[in-house]
């Protein structure tokens, strides 16, 4: 289990983390990413939540890996490379956003989607200041949920989604 560390600044340990995971990891099926399908990466404690958006995102075509807290993420970000990361604003030990701006300084280029059931001004701003591709209050409908991920992905003709509109 991940303890929780000083966050604030560019060496936080969660920083530190994702930056030597993803420096290692050598993912040999990310080499020709025109042959698969777009990856999401989402985090959620809530078994039921977690649940409904695995469905929804797997429905729409996205290969979906889903997490319960910061460790399991962590894991799963050191085992493959992700396209979108999809998180909760209150997770075990950690925020979402947190979490999100971490993998936003380790993996600068990977969208970052953040949401929350108790969503305020301040959290959406703080989010979007941090780079957060897009700041979802929930509850959501499947069809915003799924379109917030298509739209945060990058428009280059190397990613599997590139032009693409399910």
């Amino acid at each position: 289990m991940v303890e929780k560390r000083a966050l604030a600044g560019p060496e936080s340990f969660l920083d530190r983390t994702l930056a030597a995971i993803l420096a290692a990891c050598d993912h040999p099926d990310d080499v020709n990413v025109t042959s698969r399908r777009t990856r999401v990466l989402l985090v959620d404690d809530s078994r039921t939540m977690r649940g409904a958006v695995l469905g929804a995102l797997e429905d729409a075509g996205f290969e979906t890996v889903a997490v319960g807290d910061v460790g399991e993420a962590l894991d799963a970000l050191a085992q493959r490379r992700f396209d979108v990361v999809l998180a909760d604003y209150l997770l075990p030990g950690f925020s979402g956003l947190e979490l999100l701006a971490a993998i936003k300084n380790a993996a600068p280029r990977t969208p970052l989607i953040l949401y929350s059931g108790s969503m305020t001004e301040a959290l959406a701003s703080e989010a979007q200041n941090s780079g957060v591709a897009a700041v979802l209050e929930t509850p959501i409908s499947v069809e915003r949920l799924v379109e917030a991920v298509r739209s945060a992905l990058p428009r280059d003709e190397g990613h599997p989604a590139s032009g693409v509109q399910r």
